[in-house]
């Protein structure tokens, strides 16, 4: 990734948010369990989390999604925890549609008139939201339910994202209000509600868990983006790694939330993971991608995917951080020759990853693929 400004390099942080192996129970080599509960539990500590699994000896394999036309690429975004994924796929040169991948099949949800859509949440009964362009190219907020895609409103503006949805159906997203402005909202039995911002202009959801509980980033008084969670009542404001600005991009059921922010020190953005008390900067791969990194996804264990990229490098790197160190996850992979994972999405309680990769022999196109964790020895 090139050196770019500060404000370039947040915005396209965020267009990068715009833009069935069911029945596993592994994690790696260790145990643990999925995090319940409602909107005010208190988490548990860190150490007690990074205990329950690391990485070890632990290898992926790749599954390819496939593309529905050939020589179109396409995205992973998010998975459930069946192992259903949801994305984006190209089908012509200035066409991409949503997917559901279920079960070994990838099924097109098609848009809301326009000429695109990709789905960015996916619940574990097959609920997918996402974007969608409408005839008159406005981009809006879908729910795919039972073969139908909904556009569900906005806050009284023209355009809407949803971003993530909850296993009740809850969702969050960004919508414009008459004013112009986008916010954060809550989407709950057909109401879309404002969420305000940190005393700002503007403010987008990005993840919701299964409590209701939001995380994104808001505009402050000062101008600064800054990452939120939402609980239930207003905005709290998670800070940043020292520098001006932060965003959060996933919450997991124990309200830990991972993201991007700057370092006071550094010019690039590095991922964090915040645990309820604090921000904590998780770095960047070493070797050629030793200075971007951005978190995308949380499990219950507080294990976060997301991407690394060095400035004099074209190809970004995924990796996975379990509790101790970031680690290349082309370096886990079993088989799965000349593949170079570019971005891993999401990771289910059950291990497995959704992301994006580059195929073998030259191929400039990324695939969406899943990465299975192999048992250990």
């Amino acid at each position: 990734m090139r050196a770019v400004p500060l404000l370039m390099q947040r915005r396209r942080a965020l267009r990068w948010l715009i833009g069935g192996a069911g029945g596993l129970t592994l994690f790696g080599c260790g145990g643990g369990g999925n995090g319940e509960g409602d909107i005010s539990r208190t988490p548990a500590r860190p150490a007690e989390v990074a205990a329950q699994a690391t990485v070890d000896d632990t290898r992926y394999r790749l599954v390819d999604l496939g593309a529905l036309v050939s020589g179109f690429g396409g995205l992973g975004f998010e998975l459930n925890e069946r192992g259903d994924a949801t994305g984006g796929t190209g089908v012509s040169a200035t066409e991409a549609r949503a997917f559901l991948y279920r079960n070994g099949e990838m099924q097109v949800l098609g848009t809301l008139g326009g000429r695109f859509s990709q789905g960015r949440g996916i619940t574990d009964d097959g609920l997918v939201c996402g974007l969608s362009e409408q005839a008159d190219r406005v981009v809006r907020a879908f729910l795919y339910s039972d073969g139908v895609m909904r556009d569900i409103g906005t806050l009284g503006g023209e355009g809407a994202v949803a971003e993530d949805i909850a296993a009740d159906g809850r969702m969050t997203g960004g919508a414009d209000r008459l004013d112009g402005a986008r916010h954060a909202f809550l989407y709950s039995q057909g109401v879309m509600s404002d969420l305000g911002t940190l005393g700002g202009r503007s403010s987008t959801g990005v993840g919701i868990n299964d409590a209701g509980q939001i995380t994104g980033s808001a505009e402050t008084v000062g101008g600064d983006l800054h990452a939120f969670v939402y609980n239930g009542d207003s905005l709290h404001d998670l800070g940043t790694l020292g520098g001006p600005e932060s965003t959060g991009l996933a919450i997991n059921e124990l309200g830990w939330v991972t993201g991007i922010s700057t370092p006071a020190e550094l010019g690039v953005q590095h991922a964090f993971l915040y645990d309820g008390e604090r921000m904590r900067d998780l770095g960047s791969l070493p070797g050629g991608f030793a200075r971007f990194s951005i978190g995308y996804g949380i499990n219950a264990r507080g294990w976060v995917v997301g991407s690394s990229a060095d400035p004099g490098v074209p190809v970004s790197h995924a990796f996975l951080f379990d509790g101790a160190a970031l680690h290349d996850l082309n370096d886990l992979l079993e088989g799965s020759e000349g593949w170079v994972v570019t971005e891993a999405r999401d990771v289910n309680d059950a291990g497995l990853i959704v992301g994006t990769a580059r195929p073998p022999g030259g191929v400039p196109e990324t695939q969406a693929i899943l990465l299975l964790p192999v048992p250990c020895r």
